[in-house]
């Protein structure tokens, strides 16, 4: 979209498809406003692990979500209206955006393998997607830090990895990848309160009303313990879903996840290569002045009216 459009153009198209196709491609056509978890698309992975992670009320739509949607909307009326230097401080700001669930993801499986001794392949797997897809992202800003994360989680490591190593790598990365701990948060239980050593960073506390992932009890590798971490596991990744529906969920999510660390990989080499440098210190102080992002407490919008504003073509 940003290279398509054209100040001096009246109409952009071209740049209007491409961004429609954008936010066809992050939200998919399963997302409802009465039920923010349909879907497996990205829209739905945000969502899942943000009431995993306390920031938003469950069955609410969560703060990245609305605040991405408000982002589509705001970027495509800049378009119709030929102000194309503003698309620029809204990509970098989605970007920021899409980073949250995936950091979100990578803790929540390294907190698995760590501290609930939750060794089985799928979870060994999960990890090690995550690991690749976050890893060029975190390197832009830190290339110690990747190197450790990646590492950490690579295959046939993760059954000895730390969480609190992967924790603090990740959090002292937060700043430059643009986003807060507040848009992160920390693993929470379905009370709402978090989980041993997994709270949000700078002391951000769960909204009023989360409910995230089961509880575990036990603490040994003993094989009803390990069932019951599995069941919990389980439950907290896929819902009610079938094993189809989980399958199809982490194939859609691993090549998502690939296609974002690649985007923003080439969009870092591109910006080095003209001189610029990707600047994600701050998180758009034009936006703020906007009235965006939205406060935690309140998960802001529903879906359904977010997508009334946007026009797909």
């Amino acid at each position: 979209s940003i290279q398509h459009c054209d100040s001096a153009s009246s109409h952009n198209k071209i740049a209007q498809e491409n961004w429609d196709d954008a936010f066809s491609f992050y939200t998919g056509s399963l997302a409802e406003s009465d039920h923010p978890l349909g879907g497996y698309l990205f829209f739905n992975f945000a969502q899942m692990n943000g009431e995993q992670f306390g920031t938003c009320k469950k069955g609410k739509e969560c703060p990245a979500n609305t605040e991405m949607l408000q982002l589509f909307v705001k970027g495509k009326k800049h378009i119709a209206e030929s102000k194309c230097s503003q698309l620029d401080k809204y990509v970098k700001r989605m970007q920021a955006l899409m980073t949250v669930p995936l950091i979100q993801a990578y803790l929540k499986t390294s907190y698995a393998l760590d501290l609930e001794d939750d060794a089985r392949q799928e979870t060994q797997g999960e990890a090690a997607a995550f690991s690749a897809a976050l890893a060029p992202i975190v390197s832009a800003c830190n290339a110690g830090s990747a190197d450790i994360l990646f590492k950490d989680l690579a295959p046939g490591n993760a059954p000895t990895s730390s969480f609190e190593v992967a924790k603090f790598n990740l959090e002292r990365s937060y700043d430059c990848l643009g986003i807060s701990c507040g848009d992160v948060g920390g693993l929470v239980t379905l009370s709402g309160e978090y989980f041993y050593r997994a709270e949000a960073c700078d002391g951000v506390q769960p909204v009023n009303g989360a409910g995230g992932m089961a509880a575990y009890t036990g603490g040994s590798s003993s094989s009803s313990s390990s069932s019951v971490k599995a069941t919990a596991i389980s439950n907290a990744s896929g819902g009610g879903m079938s094993r189809q529906g989980r399958l199809a969920l982490g194939l859609t999510l691993g090549l998502t996840s690939i296609v974002v660390a690649a985007a923003v990989g080439l969009r870092i080499y591109s910006n080095k290569s003209s001189g610029k440098e990707f600047d994600t210190q701050t998180s758009s102080p034009e936006l703020e002045k906007e009235g965006v992002p939205p406060s935690h407490d309140d998960c802001g919008e529903t879906l359904e009216a977010n997508l009334d504003d946007v026009e797909m073509v």
